[in-house]
């Protein structure tokens, strides 16, 4: 794999992937087996580019790994620092798998979200910028399947003692809260500003407390 640099992005070393053939496109596009992945790739194909910052979650950048590693978007680098992307940039690779994917009604309707929004929620996500909204359903939709025992902390931890709702991290300032339903699809039930939560749970305490 060479490297390039990025013209448009001082000091930045780009790596691209190599030019896939159109034969395997179609075994490529078996590999965004998640409607997360999906999402991800799609908005990388929007907008061109996303930075590494504190505003990727640790799920997504999982995500962000794996169609690295496919070679569906290209990871760039700091010229002082190879150790991680600085950020990561779509390819032509990846526009041809998906541009396969959305042509296909049989990989579309694998790849449907299975998602629950409630209606507090979808207020919340309307007002969200398209790549926040895109960052907390892909962080919702990356835990489906996924026994809530074993969701890491940091992700996703229980927000009451009966574990009915869950606090899902989307990012530094964001949040989720969201909950399994009886037939295991996770539904998003209310979007939160960091600040706003812990004002809340500061009051809640203060009120405990007889303050």
């Amino acid at each position: 794999m060479r490297a390039i640099a990025l013209g448009f992005f001082s000091g930045v070393i780009s790596m691209p992937a190599r030019l896939i053939p159109n034969d395997a496109v179609p075994a490529l596009a078996e590999q965004i087996d998640s409607p997360a992945m999906l999402r991800v790739l799609r908005h990388m194909q929007e907008v061109g580019f996303i930075y590494n910052d504190g505003e990727v979650s640790r799920g997504t950048a999982a995500i962000l790994k794996q169609l690295t590693d496919l070679g569906l978007i290209d990871p760039g680098y700091e010229e002082t620092s190879l150790d991680k992307p600085y950020l990561w940039t779509s390819n032509g690779n990846g526009s041809r798998v998906l541009r396969f994917i959305e042509t296909s009604a049989s990989l579309r309707a694998k790849l449907e979200t299975t998602l629950e929004i409630h209606p507090r929620a979808r207020t919340g996500l309307s007002a969200l910028s398209e790549w926040d909204r895109a960052k907390v359903l892909a962080a919702a939709e990356a835990l489906h399947g996924r026994d809530p025992a074993t969701w890491p902390a940091e992700e996703a931890a229980p927000f009451n003692t009966d574990k009915q709702f869950y606090l899902l991290r989307v990012s530094p300032e964001l949040r989720a809260f969201i909950r399994v339903l009886d037939s295991g699809v996770i539904e998003i039930f209310d979007i939160v500003r960091k600040e706003t939560l812990q004002f809340f749970l500061e009051r809640q305490q203060a009120v405990g407390s007889g303050q």
